[in-house]
């Protein structure tokens, strides 16, 4: 995320920040998060909703954060299969 704060604070039209932590986003890998939809909650016994690895997030575009979708491209399929 470095790489793009600045693109993405001015995209937000964000006026202030704080970098509260700087670590590799492979940190994050097997993290779980908050369902985007909270109808899609009860999946999360199906590990949904956890951080995977994927080798087409870059930091050359974007967050740095991709949310993969597997019924929605090869590559969503391959990383949540993963």
């Amino acid at each position: 995320m470095e790489a793009r704060l600045q693109y993405v604070i001015k995209q937000a039209k964000i006026t202030k920040h704080k970098v509260l932590d700087k670590f590799k986003g492979e940190k994050l890998v097997g993290t779980q998060y908050e369902a985007l939809f909270p109808y899609f909650e009860d999946k999360r016994a199906t590990n949904c909703f956890s951080v995977v690895g994927a080798d087409f997030v870059t930091k050359d575009s974007g967050t740095g954060i991709v949310h993969c979708a597997p019924g929605f491209g090869e590559d969503d399929y391959a990383a949540c299969v993963k």
